[in-house]
């Protein structure tokens, strides 16, 4: 059985209630107004590393141990909105502010029945796990050209953050949640955008054991959206 990971942080909700508490008086502190995205993209996972099970042959030896391989790469969908509020404006088509947001990504494919030439179903193929996930990012970033203001401009433009992301998720063999550093960039051309982000800490679970913790597998993610500006001229 694999064990719940949402169990090694018993502060979680502590740490949720200060996480929405900051994200409040960022919204409510005076400053320049504000740039909103919406995104739309992949999510890109890669686990690697080994399962070990275990199988009862029925034996006075008892359970027999095995270890599995696993090396998956796999892309989900998302959507998320961004919000962008700069406190700092050098020149007309330069920023600097703070970004926060909401991204949620999910995927699940039912199995298809499998029938016999009576129609009589005998069972299913296909199908998937459940893959869900959420982040929920707060960057320092700089913008450059189109959309470092509420102005949007013409032209293209670029931005650059560095942060923290409360990252959740549930992917197939693996279940967690991390806060790590992330990196966002993102080339932009009036409304629209293109964005890429990359938590720079990998989620790792172990096998517990009297000599040591084993390793078990090791998951990494990156993002890459469409985004468009909305709710400005």
């Amino acid at each position: 059985m694999i064990k719940d990971p949402f169990k090694k942080y018993p502060k979680k909700i502590e740490l949720m209630k200060k996480y929405t508490f900051i994200l409040l008086a960022f919204f409510t502190v005076n400053g320049s107004a504000q740039v909103m995205h919406m995104s739309f993209g992949g999510h890109y996972y890669k686990q690697k590393g080994a399962l070990i099970e275990a199988f009862d042959p029925g034996t006075v030896a008892g359970d027999v141990y095995y270890s599995t391989a696993v090396d998956e790469k796999s892309a989900v969908p998302g959507i998320g909105f961004y919000y962008y509020k700069y406190f700092l404006q050098p020149s007309d088509n330069i920023s600097f502010g703070v970004q926060t947001g909401f991204d949620f990504f999910a995927f699940f494919e039912a199995p298809k029945d499998v029938q016999n030439q009576y129609g009589q179903k005998v069972g299913e193929e296909g199908g998937s796990s459940l893959v869900v996930g959420y982040s929920i990012p707060v960057y320092a970033m700089g913008r450059f050209g189109a959309q470092s203001t509420e102005d949007i401009g013409e032209g293209i433009g670029a931005a650059i953050g560095a942060g923290i992301n409360l990252f959740g998720f549930t992917i197939p063999n693996e279940k967690g949640f991390m806060v790590p550093l992330s990196l966002a960039a993102e080339l932009t051309y009036r409304k629209f955008g293109l964005r890429f982000d990359l938590p720079l800490k990998k989620f790792e679970s172990h096998y517990p054991s009297y000599t040591g913790d084993i390793p078990r597998l090791s998951n990494s993610f990156f993002s890459v959206e469409l985004t468009y500006v909305f709710g400005s001229d």
